[in-house]
């Protein structure tokens, strides 16, 4: 973006820190849930990797050119990834991992499981995940501190993940039949399995000899959709079908269309991720062999056929999406929902007649 829309993106993320922080300041109850911590962690971390992301101290022209070049191009590079991976993980995993600590236990009506593991996930992020970035650059001239800052910051942020998935799955004890009655928390779930793995991959993405040979292949496509598609984009379809019947106090619409909702979504990305995984691996193995681009293309032929079916079930599964979702704010979905209920309680049991 030009230099002016960044300083204005500034301006309105500073904003919402201050609203944040004031309103935390209002509170009456003192002691502060471990969700709140990271909603006011979370737009301060973007602010700062924004600013310095896009090097906003270089405007360039102001109103021609895009801010956010470096003299040097490999400097650039390396800040380019430590940037956008920082999106990523200061940005939207603190979101993920606070509707997560939010939805399991409110779901579930169990306390959270372990108040020192949620400890230990917020600073484990909030110091290991700032040096991950540049695992993806290992193959580049970039200084050998730096990919060892890579390496290692990449095997020690699973200290912290593991704290919050032992967290969640401590508080799901007990409570998994709810997996399969409560869609939200079904989505919530699914996406923190996602989470989970994307984070074991990004660990293994940090070794050279794996990063070799998957690096500049559809495995790190895979990998990103693995966290924004998989992780982020599942939940927070949970997230929108909870908080829709929670604001407006009424049942969705329709659960038989949330059902098709998870599963197209679930087996879409699924297939989608898996295929994208094995054409990686096909085009890894055969650089391996010396063979040219130009010649592994035709081989991931199928592999992109399937990428475009999985793609439309999920495109398909946003659309249900809308239409459970508008159908349930425009309508009147307890009385429906009444309806529906009689229907079954007279299938079981019809109303006598006569006498």
């Amino acid at each position: 973006l030009i230099w002016p829309l960044d300083i204005l993106l500034l301006v309105i993320w500073s904003a919402n820190i201050v609203n944040i922080l004031a309103t935390v300041q209002l509170r009456t109850i003192r002691p502060i849930y471990v969700t709140v911590w990271w909603f006011i962690a979370s737009p301060i971390w973007l602010a700062v990797d924004y600013a310095i992301g896009n090097v906003i101290w270089r405007p360039g022209d102001i109103w021609g050119a895009p801010s956010g070049a470096l003299e040097n191009s490999l400097s650039d590079a390396i800040l380019n990834w430590w940037y956008s991976h920082n999106l990523f993980g200061l940005w939207l995993t603190p979101m993920l991992v606070a509707l997560t600590l939010y939805l399991v236990p409110r779901i579930t009506n169990t306390p959270l499981y372990s108040y020192t593991l949620s400890l230990v996930s917020f600073w484990g992020i909030a110091f290991f995940y700032t040096g991950v970035g540049d695992h993806h650059i290992l193959q580049s001239p970039t200084p050998a501190w730096l990919k060892t800052i890579a390496t290692v910051s990449s095997w020690s942020l699973l200290i912290p993940v593991f704290a919050f998935t032992i967290n969640i799955l401590g508080t799901m004890k007990g409570n998994w039949d709810k997996f399969f009655t409560n869609l939200p928390l079904r989505f919530t779930m699914t996406a923190f399995f996602f989470y989970f793995l994307t984070n074991i991959q990004g660990a293994f993405e940090a070794i050279q000899p794996f990063n070799k040979l998957t690096h500049f292949t559809n495995f790190v496509v895979a990998h990103a959709h693995l966290a924004l598609l998989g992780a982020f984009t599942i939940l927070g379809m949970g997230v929108i079908d909870y908080i829709v019947a929670q604001v407006y106090k009424r049942p969705l619409f329709s659960r038989s269309l949330t059902e098709w909702q998870y599963w197209l979504v679930t087996v879409g990305f699924t297939g989608f991720f898996s295929v994208l995984t094995l054409a990686g691996f096909q085009q890894g193995f055969s650089w391996e062999q010396g063979i040219p681009e130009v010649n592994v293309l035709p081989q991931l032929h199928a592999y992109f056929i399937a990428r475009g079916i999985f793609g439309a079930m999920i495109v398909v599964s946003g659309i249900v999406q809308m239409v459970n979702i508008g159908a349930t704010i425009f309508t009147n979905t307890h009385e429906r929902r009444r309806r529906e209920t009689l229907r079954v309680a007279e299938a079981i049991a019809p109303p006598v007649t006569g006498a």
